[in-house]
């Protein structure tokens, strides 16, 4: 992962640089998570400096336990590699990210890629040529992905429609987990 440490693709328009782990690995390896960018008050992926849960973790969780999953089991990075200092920018840094993104899926393996929000699901449909729907799972470079909306405590509609995908994509998923 040397090769992100040392990009510079960003630099001239983004205030953070690459943060240290890229990747979270979970026990169970066979979910990789794809959220959006590194948050400057983490203290890892799911968790602020005081130890306690970001709010869309605690969502992220609940989401993960319908299908007999939880966050430790997971293994999460984000699209983008660099802290975001603005939302506009982020599409950008996601497009620049991708090539990273790409090499630590094929490190993983994951049975299941969930993206998180709309800028991670635009960029695989993009670089995949290929119209992708949030909800619906789609085989891209032996890859299952599955696009989830960004469980923000700022996104009600978004939580409850991430539930519904989940409580109906049950069985599915639980086969591709086998």
């Amino acid at each position: 992962m040397l090769e992100i440490k040392n990009c510079k693709k960003c630099e001239k328009f983004f205030s953070g640089n690459p943060k240290d782990p890229f990747i979270k690995y979970g026990k169970d390896k066979k979910v990789l998570i794809v959220g959006e960018f590194p948050k400057k008050d983490a203290q890892d992926f799911f968790y602020n400096k005081k130890k306690e849960l970001f709010k869309s973790s605690e969502r992220l969780n609940e989401y993960l336990e319908i299908i007999g999953l939880n966050l430790e089991s997971v293994s999460f990075t984000e699209i983008c590699k660099c802290t975001v200092d603005n939302r506009k920018k982020l599409k950008k840094a996601a497009e620049n990210c991708y090539v990273h993104l790409v090499k630590q899926i094929e490190i993983l393996k994951p049975r299941i890629v969930i993206t998180i929000g709309v800028t991670a699901k635009e960029i695989f449909s993009n670089k995949n040529h290929k119209k992708i729907k949030m909800g619906q799972v789609y085989r891209l470079k032996n890859y299952n992905y599955l696009p989830l909306y960004h469980p923000s405590p700022a996104n009600p509609v978004g939580h409850k429609s991430n539930l519904k995908i989940i409580f109906d994509k049950k069985t599915q998923l639980i086969v591709l987990l086998k």
